[in-house]
């Protein structure tokens, strides 16, 4: 009997790795085998959670490289009694894709010197993933498909008057300075579990998409197109995160340079990783123990408010943007399993007869792949969901695309 074929993906993150394997076949949708997502890559205990419904963790040594941890985490897989001989393509989440890469891609020598080009433009994002890319290219067979996702892709279509900034036009076309977006994987996976339950709505429908965990972006979707999103240039835009300022004044960054004595690039890292949430609380940039401690710490609760005002801010102009909505789609760390941000921000709203179902809400947490639940009742004119956002399936959907000459 013929070995069954496998799909790889690598997802590499900023401090984590996510590797799925799933089956694939020609003529049977994608099943996950196997999972595991090491956290903490850089940290001196990092750990390795293993297993879709049973998991298990596992403590590591510490990691040098992401080559190192991807290594670590694949002989987890095989001592699983998985074989990386089964696999026939592998996929690759990459953060940005430039001007140039507006759908997924074949990971030729040619567009892996495109990439390394415009690592520039998301330094502390492309470097993992084209890491992640060289491992596998080590692995695997030159003549086996890697393909790459892009975050950028889903928002790649914007007309000149969203994507641009207003500097002068002749800066921007140099250095290809524009609003990019990002989590296009996990906002177009939502979109499509939205459509998929709501056939009807597959070319009408307009949603707003909230992806909210340690980055936060919202996206204005109509009809399975992106029309607006938070996110800009880099991953840094938009709205308050854990650790991310999110939009602040530019000028800003020039005068906590010129009175801190730092660079501008010292003062960018302190917006990526000492703002937003962590920043305002003092404590953490964690929701879950931001909660735990609004009600005795009144800069937790600041954090929280500001958060909110954030989010709301931004649904309010997207609602104006799209004219009207069908639907709010909660996804991510937050938005899967903080019931108490979901209900304040929908409460918030209620004037656009917004209701909430307060026990279904409260029990919507801690969701399977894929699994989608509505936190509104039947009367609601805007109805609220909560997604497990699955961005690994999604991009085992767009290996599969290319790879079906080489399934059973």
């Amino acid at each position: 009997m013929p070995q069954e074929k496998q799909i790889l993906v690598i997802n590499c993150g900023s401090s984590s790795i996510k590797i799925s394997l799933f089956s694939a076949n020609k003529t049977s949708p994608l099943a996950r085998l196997w999972e595991g997502h090491l956290k903490g890559i850089f940290s001196s205990t990092p750990s390795l959670e293993t297993g879709i419904e049973q998991k298990k963790t596992t403590s590591l040594a510490p990691c040098n490289s992401y080559r190192d941890a991807i290594l670590s985490i694949l002989e987890h897989l095989e001592a699983d009694h998985f074989s990386l001989s089964s696999i026939c393509g592998v996929g690759h989440r990459v953060v940005h894709g430039g001007k140039q890469f507006t759908k997924s891609t074949l990971l030729t020598d040619s567009v892996l010197k495109e990439l390394q080009a415009i690592s520039s433009l998301a330094p502390l994002h492309n470097p993992p993933s084209l890491e992640g890319i060289s491992t596998a290219k080590e692995l695997f067979s030159d003549i086996l498909p890697q393909i790459a996702v892009f975050d950028t892709a889903f928002h790649a279509q914007f007309p000149p008057y969203v994507a641009l900034y207003p500097i002068p036009l002749e800066l921007a076309e140099r250095y290809q300075i524009k609003r990019y977006g990002f989590h296009g994987i996990s906002h177009e996976y939502l979109w499509g579990k939205y459509a998929e339950a709501h056939p009807e709505k597959k070319k009408t429908g307009k949603v707003i998409t909230l992806h909210l965990g340690s980055g936060c972006s919202l996206a204005a979707i109509r009809g399975g197109t992106s029309v607006d999103t938070t996110m800009g240039f880099t991953p840094l835009d938009g709205l308050m995160m854990s650790t991310r300022s999110g939009g602040i004044d530019p000028a800003i960054v020039a005068f906590l340079s010129e009175k801190e004595k730092k660079s501008p690039s010292e003062i960018i890292a302190i917006l990526n990783h000492q703002s937003g949430l962590l920043g305002i609380s003092g404590k953490t940039g964690n929701m879950q123990l931001l909660l735990s401690f609004v009600q005795s710490d009144e800069r937790a609760k600041l954090a929280i408010d500001m958060f909110l005002h954030n989010l709301l801010k931004a649904a309010g102009a997207f609602i104006t943007i799209l004219g009207s909505i069908d639907a709010f789609i909660f996804s991510g760390g937050i938005g899967e399993n903080s019931p108490l941000i979901r209900s304040s921000f929908l409460k918030a709203l209620s004037w656009l007869d917004i209701f909430l179902d307060e026990p279904k809400n409260e029990q919507c947490t801690c969701l399977n792949f894929r699994e989608m639940r509505m936190i509104t009742t039947e009367a609601s004119a805007i109805k609220a969901f909560v997604v497990a956002t699955d961005e690994n399936k999604a991009i085992a959907e767009e290996v599969k695309a290319y790879s079906l000459n080489l399934l059973l």
